[in-house]
C-alpha cells in the first residue's frame, strides 16, 4: 500500500468509522451500544496490522483503550452526568502520560512513529531504533510529537469536561464529547502524519 493511501486508510478506519458508527447508534441503542460499535471498524485495523505486518498500530491500541475505560466506567457509574465527567478525565491521563513520557530516554511517541516505520517494511523498525540512538536530531523530531499529543490530548479533555458540565442536556452533551473526542484525535493524527512525512520520512529511507 503507497504511503498516501495507507495514511488515509489510517484515518478512516481510526477516525472517521469510529465516529460516524457512534453518531448512527447512539440515538437508538444508547451511549454504551454506540461505543461499542465504534470499536469495531479499529478492532478490524487492528486484525489486519497484526495480519499483515506482525504488530499492533499504536493509534488503534491507543483509541480502543479510551473506548474500553470509557465501558468500564458505563458498567460501574451509569450513563450519567458523573460518567460523562469520569471519562474525560480517565482518558485525558493518556495526555499526561505522554508529557511523563519526556523524562524517559524513549516516550511514547517513539513506539507509536515505530509501528508507523514498521508498516513500510518489517526490518523497519530495527532500523529506526539503530537510528534512535545514532541522531540526536530524530530523537528531538520524536519529542516535540510527544509534546503535541500530550498537550493537544490534555486540552482536548478539559474541552469536554467543561462542555458536559455546563451543558445538562444527557442525550446531546455525550454525543457533543465524543465529537469533540474524535475530531482532536482526527487532528493531531493528520499532524502527526504531517510531521512524519516531512520530518520522519528520511529517516525511513536510511
Amino acid at each position: 500500500m503507497k504511503s498516501k493511501s495507507r495514511y488515509l486508510s489510517a484515518l478512516l478506519m481510526n477516525c472517521v468509522l469510529p465516529w460516524l458508527a457512534y453518531w448512527l447508534t447512539l440515538p437508538r441503542f444508547g451511549l454504551a451500544w454506540a461505543l461499542v460499535a465504534s470499536a469495531i471498524p479499529l478492532a478490524a485495523w487492528m486484525t489486519l496490522s497484526l495480519m499483515k505486518l506482525g504488530h499492533l498500530d499504536a493509534l488503534t491500541t491507543q483509541t480502543l483503550i479510551g473506548i474500553t475505560t470509557s465501558l468500564v466506567t458505563i458498567a460501574l457509574t451509569g450513563e450519567s452526568r458523573k460518567r460523562m465527567l469520569e471519562e474525560p478525565i480517565l482518558s485525558g491521563l493518556i495526555g499526561c502520560c505522554f508529557l511523563l513520557s519526556l523524562a524517559r530516554a524513549r516516550p511514547i511517541s517513539f513506539y507509536r512513529a515505530r509501528s508507523s516505520m514498521a508498516r513500510r517494511s518489517r526490518d523497519s523498525a530495527t532500523r529506526f531504533e539503530t537510528l534512535w540512538d545514532t541522531m540526536p536530531e530524530l530523537q528531538g523530531h520524536i519529542r516535540i510529537l510527544t509534546t503535541v499529543w500530550g498537550v493537544g490530548l490534555i486540552c482536548e479533555n478539559m474541552v469536554r469536561i467543561a462542555l458536559v458540565w455546563r451543558w445538562p442536556d444527557k442525550h446531546w452533551a455525550p454525543l457533543a464529547s465524543q465529537l469533540i473526542q474524535y475530531a482532536s484525535y482526527f487532528f493531531l493524527t493528520v499532524i502527526g502524519f504531517w510531521y512524519r512525512k516531512t520530518k520522519l520520512a528520511k529517516y525511513a529511507a536510511k
